[in-house]
């Protein structure tokens, strides 16, 4: 519960002559003070009010939880949380898909265009009247077919090519967070496998495969695996757990193994929101002391920004910068 009455008075009498001398640029105009450690210290009232909102209820509910006038941030700086970096990194990964790949491969793929069918008039023999135009069809409908089959597997192959490329830099991204995120923790050194992730939840109630969205997590490296490795032990292992991915064909060793994978975009977006929900799983089993939405707000500098904004509201409402000082 608050309290310090004689403090909350003091503020008043300083709050009525700032606001007489209209001292905007002062933090104190706006609720913020600093202790002599250089923290800050926020009348959460007076903040709400010059800036002329209110806080949401997940905010207040941590603000009011206080014993004293004022609110002590947590932090100095932000500081970014382990769900922190795997959302980063996921929200990146589905901007790209969403913006950047998907539109791509649509464009290149529907680059490769159809030749136009032949027709019975297209036929030299026929035109010189050597071949009969029964011939002259079947011939022109023998080469329409494998001209058609050349186009769907052209197709096929660049639709399926742009496909992987993007799945295995997506994997690669998602694997490079998670070594980031281990190595912050100081939870391996310099060799990662998917084992040192599970690892870090050996004090937990519960191991990382029995997380809801694990399969989604498995999925994606079994995918990976077998296109990095086209041998006959991960598609084995892709087939046994998910073979709802693989075309309806038996994988011969050696062979492209992207080619055997039944990739569209319902399985890359699947994939994408799985791993963020199984990173969020993960980050609450293993870093269940962490409040991500508390770590978006609860430091000195998200009130001292928001105070510099409405004081360049205040004082340059054009907007200026300082490329307009050329003029």
């Amino acid at each position: 519960m608050k309290k310090d009455s004689k403090t909350r008075n003091k503020d008043i009498e300083l709050y009525e002559y700032l606001d007489y001398e209209y001292s905007v640029d002062d933090y104190r105009y706006w609720g913020l003070f600093f202790n002599k450690k250089g923290r800050l210290m926020v009348d959460p009232k007076r903040f709400q009010k010059m800036i002329g909102r209110n806080f949401s209820q997940d905010i207040l509910k941590v603000i009011n939880n206080r014993n004293t006038h004022y609110f002590y941030p947590k932090t100095l700086n932000y500081v970014k949380c382990n769900i922190g970096y795997f959302y980063d990194t996921i929200y990146e990964i589905n901007d790209e898909w969403k913006k950047i790949y998907l539109p791509l491969i649509e464009r290149e793929v529907e680059r490769i265009k159809k030749e136009e069918p032949l027709t019975i008039a297209d036929d030299y023999n026929f035109m010189c009247g050597i071949s009969s135009s029964i011939a002259a069809q079947a011939r022109a409908n023998f080469i329409n077919a494998m001209r058609n089959a050349d186009y769907n597997r052209n197709r096929e192959y660049l639709l399926k090519s742009l496909y992987a490329q993007f799945f295995h830099q997506m994997m690669s991204k998602t694997e490079a967070v998670s070594v980031r995120v281990l190595t912050k923790n100081k939870a391996m050194k310099d060799r990662f496998d998917r084992t040192v992730l599970y690892a870090t939840a050996y004090n937990c109630n519960k191991s990382i495969e029995q997380l809801e969205n694990y399969a989604d997590y498995d999925k994606a490296y079994c995918i990976w695996n077998f296109i990095k490795h086209n041998s006959q032990s991960t598609y084995l292992t892709l087939k046994s757990r998910y073979q709802e991915v693989l075309i309806d064909t038996q994988y011969s060793q050696g062979e492209m193994a992207f080619l055997y994978i039944k990739f569209d975009n319902d399985l890359i977006q699947n994939l994408i929101d799985g791993l963020r929900k199984f990173f969020e799983e993960y980050c609450e089993l293993v870093h269940s002391d962490e409040n991500y939405r508390e770590s978006q707000w609860n430091y000195d500098d998200y009130f001292i920004s928001i105070a510099d904004y409405e004081i360049n509201k205040i004082n340059n409402p054009l907007g200026l910068d300082v490329f307009d000082d050329i003029d």
